[in-house]
């Protein structure tokens, strides 16, 4: 689970960027964001339950 929440944030920060190279800046700065707070989250989740870390 930790690390398919990584790998969302890896594929919503791509198509973010990909967007805006695309021009369509709404939706690559959303998708940049949502793709940063995954990862802030999953840093979180790893800080707060070490235990957790897949491996």
């Amino acid at each position: 689970m930790i690390v398919q929440l990584f790998v969302f944030a890896i594929l919503a920060m791509g198509f973010g960027i990909y967007a805006l190279v695309k021009k369509k800046q709404m939706v690559g700065v959303m998708f940049l964001l949502m793709g940063i707070l995954l990862l802030v989250v999953g840093l979180v989740v790893v800080y707060v339950y070490p235990h957790s870390w897949p491996w």
